[in-house]
């Protein structure tokens, strides 16, 4: 039951990739970087703009979609396919660690990350944040199992750390060594024994393996546009962090939110089961179990520390989203299944889970459909939708105001900003036809003269779209 209600919300998420447009502003500016990577055969350098380059993140979760765009063609399901697919492998990289200590848990774990809010959605969104947690499980089990795992299989698995990394460091950057390191360094220090984890895991080679896979790029990215590194390790690893409201954000707006709430967005990222696991807490029956071995400890100590690193670390943190948190669901689906595990009501809670799981994929599917249906979807699509249904050959979009990433995405790189009324004056002198776009509450605002000059022809979603047809003796 478990296992069908599990692929049946996956099934979804899967059939739901290419069902609505990519939305502002996260999966729009992703999407759109893919495709100029794409456009411009350029692999080494993401670029926001054409001439600008995006420093903010490392290129992994970019190549991804870029690479699936190149096989699937320009559109939301090729763009969001590989982070689904992230979402899979780490859901089977949980599933095969646990599965050597107890099946039952392994299933219950698996479950209870795939149904969670933040993975679920995550899983399919475009944005690092999937690739990020991917690298970090990877790195979290290659540190276990390279010093308790079987042990013709303990250099293959401390191996893994290192690749966990790497996937980490080309994902999101440096952040990735120290949300792996804070909790290994923890558990490690809680247990007091420097000494097993130097001897057990190869350090010198798996050091050099990460470096091996991650290194080139960011020396090559530094060559091609220089100034990268001190922008994002400096201000994307240190300033964005520390500072509230930091300014120095060359691709967006920083986002301020009171110190301790990555411990709310936690919670939220974990339903539907901070709801529904209390309701088993009521009249609970747990199988007796033998005295612990001596790993049990130093195994729930090792998940307590993983599953709080995030949010210890970014209670401080001046800038946040609540993406932040995806890290830690892993440990906590595994904590959460040792406990269930235990419960001897089988089937009520095989019941719960199943149900919960669906819960989750249900409640986006319709989230997503309502948004559709009624037009509240934060994205350009409708617009250029309408836009390409009579667009004229050579005739230029302008985009009045600010041009969201969704228009650069659909218009495949066509759609231009002019900041004002006067540049929009200036740049329409210079054509004799033109499409004209610009958020519906910006129309009153619009001088009379220039308003004479453009042809409504309609409102889509959040804009409004012109066609620019001048007098004849203004053409003369």
């Amino acid at each position: 039951m478990l296992w069908g209600a599990a692929a049946v919300a996956l099934s979804i998420r899967l059939l739901m990739l290419g069902a609505y447009p990519v939305a502002e502003t996260t999966e729009a500016r992703y999407a759109e970087i893919a495709r100029k990577m794409l456009e411009l055969g350029d692999w080494v350098t993401p670029w926001y703009d054409y001439g600008v380059p995006f420093w903010a993140k490392p290129p992994l979760s970019i190549w991804l979609s870029a690479g699936s765009m190149k096989l699937f063609g320009i559109n939301e399901f090729a763009a969001r396919l590989p982070h689904f697919l992230a979402g899979l492998l780490a859901l089977w990289l949980l599933w095969d660690w646990l599965r050597r200590r107890s099946p039952r848990e392994a299933q219950f774990a698996t479950v209870l990350l795939a149904g969670a809010a933040l993975f679920y959605g995550s899983a399919g969104a475009v944005m690092t944040d999937m690739t990020l947690a991917l690298g970090l499980l990877l790195a979290m089990r290659g540190f276990w199992q390279g010093l308790h795992g079987e042990p013709a299989l303990r250099k293959q698995e401390g191996h893994a750390l290192f690749v966990g990394l790497a996937i980490g460091l080309l994902a999101k950057g440096p952040i990735a060594l120290v949300l792996a390191g804070l909790p290994m360094a923890g558990w490690t220090l809680l247990n007091r024994d420097w000494r097993s984890v130097w001897r057990g895991l190869p350090w010198l080679s798996g050091t050099a393996l990460m470096l091996a896979l991650a290194l080139p790029w960011y020396v090559a990215a530094e060559l091609k546009t220089p100034g990268f590194l001190d922008y994002f390790l400096v201000g994307e690893h240190w300033q964005r962090f520390t500072v509230a409201g930091w300014a120095g954000d060359r691709y967006g707006t920083a986002h301020v939110f009171p110190h301790g709430s990555i411990w709310l967005f936690t919670l939220a990222a974990c339903l539907p089961w901070p709801l529904l696991l209390p309701l088993l807490a009521f009249g609970s029956a747990s199988v007796p179990t033998a005295a612990p071995t001596p790993a049990e400890p130093t195994w729930s100590r090792y998940l307590w520390c993983w599953a709080l690193t995030p949010a210890l670390f970014f209670t401080f943190a001046g800038n946040i989203l609540w993406t932040y948190a995806l890290p830690a669901l892993p440990a906590l689906a595994v904590l959460a299944a040792g406990w269930l595990a235990r419960d001897i009501r089988s089937r009520r809670v095989e019941r719960l889970l199943a149900g919960g799981v669906l819960a989750t994929a249900l409640l986006l599917t319709a989230t997503i459909v309502w948004s559709n249906t009624r037009g509240t979807w934060k994205t350009a699509e409708p617009v250029m939708r309408a836009w390409q249904t009579q667009r004229q050959a050579d005739a230029p979009l302008l985009f009045l105001g600010e041009r969201p990433y969704s228009a650069a995405f659909y218009s495949r790189g066509q759609a231009e900003r002019v900041t004002d009324d006067a540049a929009l004056t200036r740049r329409l002198a210079d054509t004799d036809t033109a499409y004209v776009v610009m958020a519906s509450e910006r129309v009153s605002r619009l001088p009379a003269d220039l308003r004479r000059t453009l042809r409504d022809l309609g409102t889509y979603g959040r804009y409004r779209l012109y066609r620019y047809e001048p007098k004849q003796e203004e053409r003369e």
